[in-house]
């Protein structure tokens, strides 16, 4: 969708219309996008436990995973992802003092 706004904002479509129908975002979105309202998975990730980057990297895991041919457990995948969300977690608690037990993305 920032594709579709980044297009017409550098003068690759001549308008929304345009950018909307080549696409095939709604043009109410890329107007959406162009005053600056966020994409939902954006505006919800301070909601959530693990940043994009740090889902990515969990789903990167997962599928080298099942590439090699060891497809996860649930389980292992919530251990992952908890390691994850530890090693950010320990980058701001001081030793022997537990400042945040999470982490609120802000972005």
């Amino acid at each position: 969708m920032g594709d579709a706004a980044d297009g017409f904002k550098s003068g690759k479509y001549s308008s929304v219309r345009e950018a909307a129908r080549i696409t095939g975002i709604p043009k109410m979105t890329i107007g959406a996008r162009l005053k600056g309202r966020p994409t939902r998975r954006k505006a919800q990730e301070r909601n959530q436990k693990l940043a994009h980057a740090e889902e990515d990297e969990v789903a990167r895991q997962v599928r080298i995973a099942t590439l090699a041919d060891k497809p996860l457990q649930p389980a292992a995948v919530k251990q992952i992802a908890e390691g994850v969300r530890k090693r950010r977690v320990k980058g701001v608690n001081e030793d022997g003092a537990v400042l945040v037990d999470h982490l609120v993305c802000i972005g």
